[in-house]
């Protein structure tokens, strides 16, 4: 075997490691367990946002809609393109046009109050996780 410095260094930095890592093995544990506690919570950040934006949308669903709806079409017939616009331009032929609106208003609210409320109870579930998680990190400093 050729052992040259390059392997030499390689082989004292692993061992240093290797006796690093026994003699610290309770604070690399307390690391790996910190990081994981930092992932819970920035999971758990983004199920709040999730359930914010779910009770956000139960709102919306308890309010009046009004909705605008246009549409327009232009057919023609003719073997180029030129031909098809010119002959639509000028004798208005094969226009269609529509526009229209539409007015939703719920009726009696109880499905819609219910949802409104199972979206807060979903959001203050999800807060008090966070809120647990943020309260483990601070009794625990590294």
């Amino acid at each position: 075997p050729n052992f040259t410095i390059a392997n030499l260094l390689v082989f004292i930095t692993v061992l240093a490691m290797t006796f690093l890592i026994y003699s610290n093995g309770v604070r690399i544990h307390h690391l790996e367990v910190r990081l994981s506690l930092y992932e819970a919570l920035r999971a758990q950040v983004l199920r709040v946002q999730q359930r914010q934006l779910e009770l956000r949308a139960a709102f919306q669903e308890m309010q009046p809609r009004l909705e605008f709806a246009a549409f327009y079409q232009m057919n023609g017939s003719g073997d180029s393109p030129q031909q098809h616009t010119s002959g639509i331009l000028t004798r208005d032929l094969g226009m269609a046009r529509q526009a229209g609106m539409e007015f939703a208003m719920p009726i009696g609210f109880r499905s819609t109050v219910s949802r409104v409320q199972n979206a807060q109870l979903r959001l203050a579930r999800e807060q008090a996780i966070l809120a647990n998680l943020e309260q483990e990190l601070r009794a625990n400093p590294m």
